[in-house]
């Protein structure tokens, strides 16, 4: 070799060693700063679950779609839009994805290539994931993302602060909602879609989540809204649904405008099964600040069947410790039109104020069956015709109403119209049985009731009062049995204070009224009015020396000598 080619092959040496040098250098660069969009990663580093990685993550999502990428890389990201954003994720770089890109779960890269989200059937994906942002408006991102989540996901997760919804929000059926306690999802001023409910079901046969999410709904005389009755959530086609720790909230800021909001509804529904709602709280505030006579609607939690018939069977319902703040004339809780078997409300708070209301709590229109009413702790500041109403029962129905607290201060009530019963039983033509037992019924300001259980237009009803503690007025005592046939009547072991009679019956047709071992300090009287039919025994009470009890007939009683009366071993 002369010397030219020895120095021809020195200078090519010299080259390979600077591009070696060079490409170290820039793979050097690449780890320590992988957002730069001008460097070409290297793939050497495997994950620990053995796929071909990187060696980095991207700042942001829109790092990773300036940088040349390979097919079969495995990259991720800290953030969505910004670095630390919740947003971050794990991607595979793909030639061709299967799946519509939709900038969530399928991004589109530099060098036509594509970013599929990794996840798997019990992956959360966070909101930022798909650019979803507290302070904005995100209804029709949400709507992207659910509609791309459904069948793929376990379900998807807000962060802290208050995100607006201005557009109806499709939920779909396996798809859990989440929170962190702090997320709120509110409807926004500038709110558009047609319909009245904001949240609403897509899918025939839904199973849903909600967990640690608050629902907030503010409005006034210029909401989109405000001129209709509207809801919050309104679910169809439960087959089953759980809340946890959520809140369900309405104001109205213009209260001399009467706005009727609804907070979570199960909406004339065929399907309505395995309900769990626990740890919540549901406050209507809607009627803050207006006319407490005005008629305002909108309830707290209503479920109720197909309009138009009875037909459909539900099961398995639990409210549980829940705290609920209502203030329109409608039912807080109302549970309606159909066939409802085993379902329990217990330890809730619930109370009323600011609006006259027909009934607190509503059982209507069905059946009944193993309904449980217990520990709850209900408070009424506003003036109720009925506390709980059962009413227009068309089967066999049980209904146990159990160690709750029963708190009643309206003020001026009227017990021959505004007051009229703590529990109406009305309607009932089907053999039924009411069991009220261990509750504690009492007044700080002597709100005064006509009667303890209104029984009217009933058929055939059992019907057990016991050991419950009675302290709040009542005109016609513990039960007023009116217009009503062959019913059976058990009281007994209560302590009742401040009634003027012990009980009443009005246009009875058969039936047996017991009253045994009660303590009974105002009264030793029955009250009787019109035309009756009815046995009634008086039996091992302390009346506080009161004297022995007796029929008191009211100046309309006729056919005297149907009623049939007995007292024995009375103090």
């Amino acid at each position: 070799m002369d010397k030219n080619q020895k120095q021809y092959f020195n200078s090519i040496v010299v080259l390979l060693l600077v591009a070696i040098l060079l490409e170290v250098a820039i793979l050097d660069i690449s780890r320590d700063n992988p957002s730069n969009p001008a460097v070409i990663v290297d793939p050497s580093v495997p994950l620990s679950g053995g796929d071909v990685y990187d060696g980095f993550e991207f700042s942001t999502v829109e790092d990773m779609r300036q940088t040349d990428l390979e097919v079969g890389w495995i990259v991720s990201t800290a953030g969505y839009r910004y670095e630390d954003d919740n947003g971050g994720a794990t991607y595979r770089i793909v030639q061709k994805s299967e799946y519509k890109t939709d900038n969530v779960y399928v991004i589109p890269i530099r060098g036509h290539l594509y970013a599929e989200m990794v996840f798997d059937e019990d992956t959360i994906v966070n909101v930022a994931s798909a650019g979803i942002y507290p302070e904005e408006n995100i209804g029709a991102k949400l709507n992207t993302l659910m509609y791309y989540s459904r069948g793929r996901v376990r379900g998807i997760e807000f962060n802290s602060g208050t995100y607006y919804i201005e557009k109806k929000i499709y939920l779909y059926d396996g798809l859990e909602v989440y929170g962190n306690g702090e997320s709120v999802l509110s409807v926004a001023h500038d709110y558009s879609s047609s319909g009245t409910a904001v949240f609403v079901c897509s899918d025939t046969d839904m199973n849903l989540v909600f967990d640690s999410i608050c629902f907030d709904y503010e409005t006034d005389n210029t909401h989109p809204l405000s001129r209709c009755e509207s809801v919050l959530m309104a679910l169809t086609n439960i087959s089953s649904c759980t809340i946890n720790n959520c809140s369900f909230r309405a104001v109205n800021n213009t209260p001399e405008a009467n706005i009727a909001i609804d907070l979570l509804w199960f909406m004339h529904t065929p399907k309505m099964n395995n309900i769990s709602i626990t740890d919540c709280v549901f406050e209507n505030l809607t009627g803050v600040g207006s006319s407490p006579d005005t008629m305002l609607r909108g309830g707290s939690l209503w479920m109720s069947g197909p309009s138009g018939t009875t037909n459909y069977e539900f099961s398995d319902i639990e409210i549980s410790n829940c705290i609920f703040n209502h203030t329109t004339n409608d039912e807080a809780i109302g549970i309606w039109s159909g066939k409802f078997k085993n379902v329990t409300l217990n330890n809730n708070t619930i109370e009323s104020s600011e609006h006259n209301t027909n009934n607190i709590i509503t059982f209507y229109r069905g059946q009944f069956t193993n309904v449980l009413f217990a520990d709850n702790d209900l408070s009424s500041y506003s003036k109720a015709n009925a506390v709980i109403k059962i009413g227009d029962i068309s089967s066999d129905s049980t209904i146990d109403i159990v160690g709750n607290d029963l708190s009643l201060n309206a003020d001026g009530g009227n017990p021959y119209s505004t007051t009229q019963s703590i529990i109406l039983l009305i309607d009932d033509k089907a053999n039924s049985t009411l069991v009220v037992q261990d509750n504690t019924i009492s007044t700080d300001n002597d709100t005064e009731y006509r009667s303890l259980i209104n029984c009217k237009n009933n058929t055939s009803n059992q019907i057990e009062l016991s050991n419950n503690d009675i302290t709040c007025p009542l005109v016609y005592g513990m039960i007023y049995i009116n217009q009503s046939k062959d019913i059976d009547a058990e009281i007994r072991g209560n302590s009742i204070d401040n009634a003027s009679y012990i009980a009443a019956a009005s246009n009875c047709d058969g039936g047996e009224l017991g009253i045994f071992d009660n303590t009974i300090v105002s009264s030793n009287e029955v009250l009787v009015k019109e035309t009756n039919t009815l046995n009634c025994v008086v039996q091992n009470n302390d009346f506080d020396g009161q004297g022995n009890p007796s029929i008191n007939y009211h100046s309309s009683a006729k056919n005297k000598s149907n009623v049939l009366f007995s007292e024995s071993d009375n103090n």
